[in-house]
This record gives C-alpha cells, sequence and structure tokens, in this order.
C-alpha cells in the first residue's frame, strides 16, 4: 500500500509540473502575442532570442507562417521542415495547438507550442523536448535506475519518455496513468517493484534505528541522572541526616 501512495504522489508530481510548464509557455506565446513580436525583422529575432535563453526549457522559438511552414527560428534560418506526426487543439484556446515532431525515436520527439496565425501575420511557436515536458534535466539523468516515464497526446502518439521498462509486466512492475484533461496529455508513470519495495525497507530501517538511538539516549540519561544526584553533597548530607548517621557530642569549651 504505501508503494502505491508513493507511486500515485509521484505521477501528481509529473502531472503537476506538465500542466505548470504547458501553462508558461502559451503565456510567453501570449504575452509575445499582444506585443506585436511576430516577425523574422531582426529586433523581433533578438527578443525572441532572449526568451528562448531565459527559459530553460525552451529548446527554440520559431516563427510559422501559412500551412505551419516554419520561416525564421532563434536558432537561425529553418532547416529540413519537421514531421509533424500527431497535432490536437487546446478545448479552451482554439488559436493555441499541441503539435509533436518526429525525433530519431519516441525519447527525442519534440512538442511544439503553436499559436496560429491571426489575419496575414504570421504565428509564434515554442519547441522543446518532449520529455522536458513533464521532468527535470537531473530526473532523466537516473531514469534507468529510477523506472519509466512516457506523455501521450490523446491518439496515442508519444510527446516524450525517458527511462526503461524492465522485467515481464505487471508482476514486476508498478504503473499509473494521470490525465491533463486541460491539454488532452496523459502522463503514465511506472516504477520497478523491487526498487520501491527497496526504498520502502530501507526508509523503515532508518525509522527502526532513529527510534532505537533515542531509546538509548534516554536510558543512557536515567542511568546517569541518579548518579549524579549521589555524588552531590548536599544531597549526602540530607541522606545522611535522614538515616540518623550523624551522633551529637557534647564537648565543653
Amino acid at each position: 500500500r504505501q508503494g502505491d501512495e508513493e507511486l500515485q504522489a509521484l505521477a501528481q508530481r509529473k502531472l503537476a509540473l506538465a500542466e505548470d510548464r504547458i501553462n508558461r509557455l502559451i503565456e510567453i506565446l501570449s504575452d509575445l502575442d499582444e506585443r506585436d513580436i511576430d516577425t523574422c525583422r531582426t529586433s523581433h529575432m533578438q527578443m525572441l532570442r532572449q526568451t528562448a535563453m531565459s527559459v530553460a526549457v525552451i529548446k527554440e522559438i520559431a516563427v510559422v507562417g501559412a500551412e505551419a511552414k516554419t520561416l525564421c527560428t532563434t536558432l537561425g534560418p529553418p532547416g529540413i521542415p519537421h514531421a509533424v506526426v500527431s497535432s490536437q487543439p487546446l478545448a479552451e484556446r482554439s488559436d493555441i495547438v499541441l503539435e509533436v515532431i518526429a525525433g530519431k525515436d519516441p525519447g527525442d520527439n519534440l512538442l511544439r507550442i503553436r499559436q496560429l496565425p491571426r489575419g496575414d501575420s504570421p504565428g509564434l511557436a515554442i519547441v522543446l523536448l518532449g520529455s522536458r515536458v513533464f521532468s527535470h534535466r537531473s530526473e532523466r539523468k537516473t531514469a534507468t535506475d529510477d523506472g519509466f516515464s512516457r506523455a501521450t497526446m490523446q491518439d496515442g502518439t508519444v510527446i516524450g519518455q525517458y527511462g526503461e521498462l524492465r522485467g515481464g509486466g505487471e508482476h514486476d512492475n508498478l504503473s499509473m496513468t494521470v490525465v491533463l484533461a486541460r491539454f488532452g496529455v496523459e502522463v503514465t508513470t511506472t516504477v520497478f517493484k523491487a526498487k520501491l519495495h527497496a526504498d520502502v525497507t530501507r526508509l523503515q530501517i532508518l525509522g527502526v534505528g532513529v527510534f532505537g538511538g533515542l531509546i538509548g539516549i534516554l536510558l543512557v540519561i536515567s542511568v546517569l541522572m541518579p548518579s549524579r544526584q549521589r555524588e552531590n553533597p548536599i544531597a549526602e548530607l540530607e541522606r545522611a541526616l535522614e538515616a540518623g548517621e550523624f551522633v551529637p557530642y557534647y564537648q565543653p569549651i
């Protein structure tokens, strides 16, 4: 049960991170649009580069024209057109679409958050590594040992993933899928039962050790306190008086 609770907490953290990051990137697009920064002019590209450099998860910002054609990017002139393998609009923002750009493998897929053009003006798009939607950079370095995570679109297309699955399935792994309904994104988190149980066991051992240490300290204090009281001369005099150990003698002057 404790393992299930830890898995649920981990899945909810990834979901919250994905929601926060997508929201933040949409806000950036909206801010740039309100300032009419949406062309390939030098001044606009400088502003877009500064924005991209200030947000660690952003790979590039592109100016996108009709038919989703990239006109220019913060990384330089557009190269080979991106292969968009999945696209879905946001329910609450019809002018925003999420698009998956195919990489060499699902772990290299990119997510493009694109604001559609308005009239004759082009739109902007922010591109990031798909796995950065729901993970920190440091998490991916230890993902092989910690488990497997994947984010998908509504049609099942992989946005990004990291880590690897081990074992033979349900008997070796625990999995949980949480849904980010606002954006139509699902995040699946899988952990290895063996590692999860090992972590729980270590925590239990640590707890027993801390508890045992506290008991030991209390026992030492209980042993030393009476000894210190016996070494107190005033306490010794009081004890001797109560026991009648003092015998008065008359000595004439």
